[in-house]
């Protein structure tokens, strides 16, 4: 299941870049900037050339469908920084919890019962608990 983060409006180019939703959006991003070698946004609320570079690369680095520099209420950019920030969060304040975010993402496409699923299980459990599933 993916965190549904509080934003409106769009926030980006072209957006309606309400001063609070852009903030939120900005801290987002500055939890995944550093992991892949990038300088964090100053949260002051205003959409530049920094925050919607930002939004793109994410997007491109998300793979996802359209990389406009914008994020939508509902939309897959939301959408996926919030599940990877979430995670993110979760790995970062429990070990174990990693684990569980990829095996509920999981769940959401694959049934339990798939041998994919359970090598998958096993994998991961046997990861994050020293060899011990």
């Amino acid at each position: 299941m993916t965190p549904t983060l509080a934003i409106k409006s769009s926030v980006g180019q072209g957006g309606k870049n309400l001063r609070h939703e852009v903030k939120l959006v900005q801290m987002l991003l500055n939890t995944w900037l550093p992991t892949v070698g990038k300088d964090l946004l100053k949260p002051d609320g205003i959409v530049g050339p920094l925050t919607i570079g930002a939004i793109k690369a994410f997007q491109t680095a998300a793979k996802l469908k359209v990389v406009d520099g914008r994020i939508d209420p509902n939309g897959p950019t939301i959408h996926t920084l919030g599940y990877m920030v979430s995670s993110y969060v979760a790995a970062k304040l429990h070990p174990r919890a990693a684990m569980y975010t990829q095996l509920a993402a999981m769940r959401q496409t694959e049934p339990s019962s798939t041998p994919a699923t359970k090598l998958v299980w096993y994998a991961l459990a046997t990861k994050h608990t020293g060899g011990q599933a």
